[in-house]
């Protein structure tokens, strides 16, 4: 908990550091292991959130390239497992504006 923790701290600081609080939020991932087994699925769904916010790409309103879209459809696919993540994901500016650049629907993320 205490990667996730700092990732969220990197995430939300001012000016944020996306790469760090990705790395951070991808170690955290590793030692809670399988996501259906441990839950904590907002460490995805904030590792999308930075990998979103540091692709050039996105910031100049265009999609992904095709590796990086491909890593965060799947943390977005874990994160939307849980209800209360999925919520967040469907009203999030960001990740709204992300899946329409990228033509990705929230049907498609739960249906894999």
């Amino acid at each position: 908990m205490n990667h996730g923790q700092l990732g969220f701290a990197l995430k939300d600081k001012l000016p944020p550091d996306w790469d760090e609080a990705e790395k951070e939020l991808t170690r955290a991932i590793e030692i809670r292991g399988s996501s259906s087994e441990h839950g904590w699925l907002f460490y995805e769904f904030n590792r999308a959130y930075c990998r979103i916010m540091s692709d050039p790409a996105y910031v100049q309103g265009h999609s992904s390239g095709s590796e990086l879209r491909a890593k965060i459809i799947e943390d977005l696919q874990v994160a939307a497992q849980a209800e209360d993540v999925e919520r967040i994901m469907e009203s999030d500016p960001v990740i709204k504006k992300w899946m329409h650049l990228n033509s990705i629907t929230h049907e498609s993320l739960r249906t894999g």
